[in-house]
């Protein structure tokens, strides 16, 4: 039986999301002319990253996905504290070491059917979360406009947002 998401769920991944976003960019302003600059953007990037991966549930935090997004995450939470180019030369290295580690599922007869049968209930769900997508659509919208704007980052985490407000939308119990 498909779940519905509860409205609350959403205005509060809405409102930790914001807030996060907000708290990121007032830090990363306040770094640029901080004498610890590197110390304080390593710090409010964490802080970020945290409530981004507390918005996950913990079963989704295995997928190569998730384990993609959390690499990039710290490769930007690294780059934006090197003030040095070997620094971020070890940023870049420890993040190809990090995707490199990533383990991509291979397809078989069982995967393939699995995806099958996850697309079909997929197509089945969508259809019921239509009335929930309606409902979410101006927190929707403003996320949109949001990342049109924003850091490469702030774009992959909107997506991720969506993403997971769908996919919780669409569990079945």
């Amino acid at each position: 039986m498909a779940t519905s998401i509860d409205t609350s769920e959403v205005v509060n991944w809405a409102y930790q999301y914001n807030l996060a976003c907000a708290k990121l960019t007032s830090a990363q302003n306040g770094a640029s002319s901080s004498a610890t600059r590197s110390k304080d953007i390593t710090t409010a990037q964490a802080s970020f990253n945290a409530t981004m991966k507390s918005l996950v549930p913990e079963e989704a935090q295995t997928s190569v996905q998730f384990q993609y997004f959390d690499a990039y995450s710290s490769y930007n939470t690294a780059l934006g504290s090197a003030t040095t180019e070997k620094e971020r030369q070890a940023a870049t290295d420890s993040l190809l070491t990090t995707l490199g580690e990533v383990t991509i599922p291979t397809s078989t007869a069982t995967t393939t059917d699995a995806q099958t049968a996850a697309l079909s209930a997929t197509t089945a769900d969508t259809t019921a979360l239509q009335p929930t997508a309606a409902a979410t659509s101006a927190f929707a919208a403003a996320t949109t406009t949001a990342a049109a704007g924003g850091t490469p980052g702030m774009i992959l985490n909107a997506a991720l947002i969506g993403y997971l407000v769908a996919s919780q939308g669409t569990e079945t119990t």
